[in-house]
């Protein structure tokens, strides 16, 4: 009789699955690129907070790719309805002078009022075909991102980079970070801010993305005051989408009657 043979059993231990290579961001900056690859760490941390520069955007997104508007917001909300503006006398970033300027610091520090114009926007911005959603720091960068979350789309933004000697109009430059740059060659982009006046961080979003040679293809804003903005991006055949135009007083400093007057100037974008 044969002996018995010992049989070893295999071993139960589950194999496991091959490694998932995990999406490479090459930099922090390029990590908030593509917003909805985000969404799972909005809905694990819902009041998730970025600090960009000075201020904290409280993300609380409740608004899908889709961008339909978020429940309990008045869609009849403007902008003006939500900041605050000082009457006076003041030097704007352009260099030009007006006697109105915004607060615009706390515009996003409220996601459910700012959601109706932002969902606007990225609708009026839709059509365009853009595959990227580009805004200067702060609050453009803020809205780009948003506005990007909604049509699922990429994001980048512009830094600004004012000289010492400020004088003149337009002294200003807006420059992207490397880790953006490099991947926007060739791309469609829409250029967003919360307020264009005289178009000054806009303008030089515009004049670096063709210096990066991306194609700037429309840009848009929350609200459009005067037309000195409009006028640039006209003579450039780039269309300008709006949720909101209001007249707006803007002068070249040698014809600004608050300087006749001798009303003290307030250098607001120092």
């Amino acid at each position: 009789m044969c002996a018995p043979v010992s049989v070893v059993p295999r071993s139960t231990k589950p194999t496991k699955p091959p490694k998932r290579k995990p999406d490479h961001f090459g930099s922090a900056k390029e990590l908030f690129a593509i917003p909805s690859r985000l969404s799972v760490f909005f809905d694990a941390f819902p009041t998730l907070s970025i600090a960009v520069g000075v201020m904290n955007l409280r993300f609380d997104l409740a608004c899908g790719k889709s961008g339909s508007a978020m429940t309990d917001t008045n869609a009849g909300t403007t902008l003006l309805d939500i900041v605050d503006g000082r009457r006076g006398h003041f030097k704007l970033e352009s260099g030009h002078h007006s006697s109105l300027w915004l607060d615009l610091d706390a515009l996003f520090a409220n996601p459910r009022q700012v959601a109706p114009l932002v969902n606007a926007l990225a609708n009026a911005l839709r059509p365009h075909d853009v595959s990227v959603v580009c805004g200067p720091l702060l609050g453009g960068a803020f809205l780009a991102q948003l506005v990007a979350h909604a049509l699922d789309l990429r994001f980048c933004f512009t830094e600004r980079m004012l000289p010492t000697d400020n004088s003149g109009l337009y002294p200003a430059r807006y420059q992207l970070p490397s880790a953006f740059a490099r991947s926007i060659t060739g791309k469609r982009v829409a250029m967003v801010d919360d307020v264009m006046s005289a178009g000054s961080a806009l303008r030089g979003t515009f004049l670096e993305l063709q210096d990066c040679s991306a194609k700037p293809a429309v840009a848009g804003a929350l609200l459009v005051l005067g037309k000195t903005g409009l006028d640039f991006f006209a003579k450039q055949s780039v269309p300008v989408e709006a949720v909101a135009k209001e007249d707006y007083d803007l002068w070249l400093p040698a014809e600004c009657p608050h300087c006749q007057a001798g009303v003290k100037l307030e250098d607001v974008a120092a």
